[in-house]
């Protein structure tokens, strides 16, 4: 029997450093190319990729997000769903029968719908462009490590003080586990981001933001 050898061969990303804690191999099989079919994709990671990519069109159009509707939602999820060759059979196999309620309760679309709402004036706002054009200021910023081998693209930095820099990571769910501590792969994530943020800026403080739809 043949097996598969595994190795890394690209940069490490920040996004997958929880597959790491909990099977070094499970992130090999997410990060690097190979033969093997990678694995499906929950629905409701597919969902996060939906607000995401609408919350990032909506504010480089400066439009407003409360014309978004719960049928858009469910039609942009129909879309993706059976577009992303990802989403496994049994996610295709409940679609087929149950449609989006059978993947995601109505609730979850508004709850999901409502969070972006609250992000465009508490989070957005303070987005804009910083005095130092030099600093790693914006929003879907790529950063690099050279002294860790590792890059992935920050959902947004700002200067909130002249001295200091707030990285934030937006997450569709919960942030933090049954104790009120941030999750280890919601950490590991935004600590990798903190750290390629520094080595960018060494002289500035670095603030680390986890926003959830139900907790920050």
């Amino acid at each position: 029997m043949n097996e598969m050898a595994l190795s890394r061969t690209r940069p490490v990303l920040p996004s997958l450093l929880g597959y790491f804690a909990v099977c070094p191999a499970k992130y090999l099989l997410e990060s690097e190319a190979h033969s093997y079919a990678r694995l499906p994709l929950h629905p409701g990671v597919i969902l996060g990729q939906i607000i995401h990519q609408r919350v990032n069109s909506v504010i480089r159009r400066e439009a407003a997000f409360g014309n978004y509707t719960l049928r858009q939602l469910e039609n942009d999820f129909s879309i993706e769903l059976t577009a992303n060759r990802r989403a496994g059979p049994v996610a295709n196999w409940i679609y087929d029968r149950h449609g989006v309620a059978g993947l995601v309760s109505r609730q979850i679309l508004v709850t999901q719908i409502r969070y972006v709402r609250s992000l465009m004036p508490a989070v957005f706002v303070k987005g804009g462009p910083a005095h130092e054009k030099t600093l790693p200021v914006g929003r879907e910023v790529m950063l690099t490590s050279n002294d860790f081998d590792m890059h992935g693209r920050a959902d947004l930095i700002y200067q909130g003080r002249p001295d200091r820099l707030n990285v934030v990571d937006l997450k569709t769910g919960k942030v933090t586990d049954e104790q009120n501590q941030p999750k280890e792969a919601n950490l590991l994530q935004i600590a990798a981001y903190g750290i390629m943020v520094k080595e960018q800026a060494p002289d500035m403080n670095i603030g680390l933001v986890l926003t959830g739809s139900r907790d920050s």
